[in-house]
């Protein structure tokens, strides 16, 4: 508000005096005085005058902040636990840290977890290649079959025994050997049969009608047949697709094929039904004309009144 409005808002308040104020008002309420404000303070004579004007009057003011609760203030959690606020902050400090914790440990756990198995398969490749090179040489390892010597059994009972000792551990290997290539055909067999269950419920999910028998089988011979012909794809290599896009490529690539040729015979049809000959329009005079000369050669021929009528109809 500036000055002059500051004035004349002090002239209003002054002068919002009713006239039926009875005389116990009046003296309940003496008159208000105007003081001059001193020099250089009009600015605060005209605050202190705005103040003393609103005396009485309800004033808009910003909400009260809400009282904080106590931490000693008690509540009731929904299974009727009574705890004070200061517990529940406890208790919320303490599950942040529990979280905070819980999850550094478990990623831990899962770092651990990590190298543990990367060292356990570093060991077996060592093992397996060390193994892998005694089989190979075992030629070097083990020493031939021995030869009963009458003059000397003692040394053939030894040799025997060295014998059939690295024998036995040769038989040990060659058996862990054959264990886990079987193992691991075994785990990849399983892999490929989840793979294969999978992608086949995708491509059942993309391509609905090929879980019809028969909408199946048609695309079978779709397959060797426009497949076969345009794109040298066959049926085994198609049973040997293992991924479901694939076989959603090749199903649309036949489909494209398909309203291609129907749309080259719908062309060729077309090109060979007789072509229409566009008749021109006669213009409006030539078409008088020759319905004048038809009339004149219509009174010639016949001669008769209502022909005669005709022509010097045209005529007029």
């Amino acid at each position: 508000m500036s000055f002059d409005e500051g004035v004349s808002a002090i002239e209003n308040l002054l002068g919002d005096v009713p006239d039926t104020d009875s005389v116990e008002d009046a003296k309940a309420k003496p008159a208000d005085t105007v003081t001059e404000p001193p020099v250089g303070d009009e600015d605060d004579a005209l605050l202190s005058a705005l103040d003393d004007g609103n005396e009485g009057q309800s004033e808009t003011s910003e909400p009260a902040a809400p009282a904080t609760v106590p931490d000693t203030a008690m509540v009731t959690l929904e299974d009727g636990t009574t705890i004070s606020i200061a517990d529940l902050k406890t208790n919320h400090m303490f599950q942040r840290v529990f979280t905070k914790k819980t999850e550094e440990l478990a990623r831990r756990e899962e770092q651990r977890e990590a190298d543990y198995k990367a060292k356990v398969s570093e060991a077996e490749n060592e093992i397996r290649q060390k193994r892998d090179l005694i089989l190979e040489n075992y030629h070097l390892i083990v020493p031939k079959e021995p030869v009963y010597d009458p003059n000397d059994p003692v040394s053939f009972i030894e040799e025997t025994a060295l014998y059939n000792e690295r024998m036995k551990m040769l038989n040990g290997l060659w058996q862990q050997k054959q264990q886990e290539e079987q193992q691991a055909k075994e785990r990849q067999q399983n892999e490929m049969a989840e793979y294969l269950a999978a992608q086949k419920q995708l491509l059942i999910q993309k391509l609905p009608h090929l879980k019809d028998d028969g909408k199946r089988e048609a695309f079978k011979k779709d397959v060797a047949e426009i497949g076969g012909k345009i794109y040298g794809v066959t049926s085994e290599e198609v049973s040997q697709i293992a991924d479901a896009r694939y076989v959603q490529i090749l199903h649309d690539a036949i489909a494209y094929q398909k309203l291609k040729a129907k749309a080259a015979d719908a062309q060729k049809q077309v090109a060979a039904k007789p072509k229409l000959v566009q008749q021109q329009r006669m213009a409006p005079q030539t078409v008088q004309e020759r319905d004048r000369q038809g009339r004149f050669e219509s009174l010639r021929k016949s001669g008769s009144i209502d022909a005669a009528a005709r022509a010097i109809e045209a005529l007029l």
